[in-house]
């Protein structure tokens, strides 16, 4: 059938030269004879793939049109999660005040993405920013104006500025992101810290806006893991304290300016003292009370925490040992100590040269750990654990219920107690979903054969709950906050 059409136009060409001899040309005609057989086997193969052309060939009549739509796109959204970027999001701020339409700015930044960088590259990584920002648009589209700001963080804009709602919306944003990046990893221990700046209280100009919110965040950071800040005076407060921490922690005197507090853990079944938790505190004469996790970070930075560690190991050791021998009992030390001493080749000799120095049963301390330190450095820790077990030594699992570590690292690491965490904790009687969770977490201590604990215990309801629903032991504020050595003495072993 192509070669009857082909032939009939070949006619028809030949017909016009007749008509016209400028047409007589040899070379034209050739070429019209080409085009046309071109022409009818082009047809031919598109009938023969239809796919093919809606996939390819049909597209590409857009293509220029979508290229400049894309690239002009890419001016004020970020690529990887449709999101405004940093330009759109200056130019927003700007407007508002030049409006002068109240607002509060947020800068929020996760902690935890350079873990996942370097343990599934960075192909994971943007499918967790891709989905983060996603799941930003589709729940908060509406009510904020949001920005990919930085690699591993966002800004928001929030037209309100009351305080309480502020503190609504940041423990939302929260809850959100780390319940999206906990269900997509593993063993990583993500923070989420934001810092706020509100227009007019706290600046008129976008410069002082950024400064301030910026400032805020690293500062949340530093100091208040999965928290925020949300003013100017706070920030500055903290700036200030910190240089003071700095400049008072070099100059430090450890045996003489720190103290080791023992907040007492108590046994739910007869209700009587079992041991006690050693606490480190610096009451600082022209400051007061610094509470760890505002010097901790920097004795760490400023690589003093091993001697600091040391300090508190021999002291509370030294403690509990005399009180045990003196009064003929078996009360259980419990040390929290810093990850970057645990993972020092020294540690466990200190360790050993304390026990047999002190000639302390080793059954009588317990090592508290988060489990984020087992994933930092696993196969060192591994070996850590399975050597202080050997030894006789307790490990227990701190802060449980934030991360929920795998079953197997439950077993793996030695792990004897599983500690409920204090904001668990906090939500009995308030909220069903978290008691749940603290149900489970004894379920599966007593599943395992492991003891379970709770922290942060401060009122009745939360006492009777755990007691109920078979908690082995707890601490906190219901029954004593954490006391001298010597008030501990007198009130629960001279008696």
């Amino acid at each position: 059938m192509n070669y009857i059409i082909y032939f009939a136009l070949l006619i028809i060409a030949l017909g016009l030269i007749a008509v016209n001899p400028i047409l007589s040309s040899a070379p034209i005609v050739l070429l019209l004879i080409i085009c046309i057989y071109d022409y009818l086997n082009l047809q031919k193969y598109l009938k023969e793939n239809r796919d093919a052309y809606k996939k390819h060939i049909l597209p590409s009549a857009n293509n220029s049109i979508s290229e400049l739509i894309y690239k002009e796109d890419l001016k004020t959204h970020d690529k990887l999660t449709g999101l405004r970027n940093r330009l759109y999001f200056f130019d927003k701020v700007q407007f508002l005040i030049s409006e002068k339409t109240e607002f509060t700015l947020l800068f929020l930044h996760i902690e935890g993405f350079k873990t996942v960088i370097n343990k599934y590259g960075y192909e994971k990584f943007d499918e967790l920013v891709a989905e983060t920002g996603e799941h930003l648009t589709s729940t908060q589209g509406s009510r904020l104006i949001t920005s990919r700001f930085e690699d591993y963080g966002f800004a928001f804009i929030y037209k309100n500025t009351d305080h309480n709602k502020i503190n609504e919306l940041t423990n939302n944003l929260k809850t959100d992101i780390l319940q999206i990046l906990k269900r997509k990893t593993e063993h990583i221990k993500f923070n989420i810290n934001i810092g706020i700046s509100r227009f007019p209280e706290d600046g008129e100009n976008s410069k002082d806006l950024y400064k301030i919110a910026a400032e805020a965040m690293n500062i949340s950071t530093n100091y208040q893991n999965n928290d925020y800040i949300q003013n100017t005076k706070e920030a500055k407060k903290y700036y200030k304290q910190k240089r003071k921490v700095i400049q008072e922690l070099k100059n430090m005197n450890i045996s003489e300016d720190l103290t080791v507090d023992y907040q007492p853990r108590f046994e739910f079944a007869s209700d009587n003292v079992i041991g006690a938790e050693a606490l480190i505190r610096w009451k600082h004469p022209e400051i007061g009370l610094i509470e760890p996790y505002e010097f901790i970070p920097i004795a760490e930075d400023l690589e003093i925490i091993d001697d600091i560690t040391r300090w508190i190991i021999s002291t509370s050791i030294r403690q509990i040992t005399t009180w045990n021998k003196q009064y003929n009992t078996d009360l259980i030390l419990s040390i929290n100590l810093s990850s970057l001493s645990m993972q020092k080749s020294s540690f466990l000799d200190y360790l050993k040269t304390v026990i047999i120095d002190t000639k302390c049963n080793p059954k009588w301390i317990v090592v508290e750990f988060t489990e984020n330190i087992l994933f930092e450095s696993p196969v060192y820790m591994k070996k850590l654990m399975d050597s202080i077990s050997n030894m006789g030594i307790h490990i227990h699992l701190d802060d449980y219920g934030v991360d929920m570590t795998s079953l197997l690292n439950l077993k793996e690491f030695n792990i004897t107690s599983l500690k409920i965490d204090n904001k668990l904790v906090s939500y009995i009687g308030i909220n069903r979903d978290k008691e749940d969770v603290i149900k489970s977490i004894i379920l599966l201590s007593q599943g395992l054969g492991l003891k379970s604990a709770a922290e942060g215990v401060e009122t009745k309801e939360q006492h009777d709950f755990l007691k109920e629903h078979g908690c082995c032991n707890y601490q906190g504020y219901y029954r004593e906050r954490p006391i001298s050595s010597y008030k501990f003495e007198q009130k629960y072993l001279n008696k």
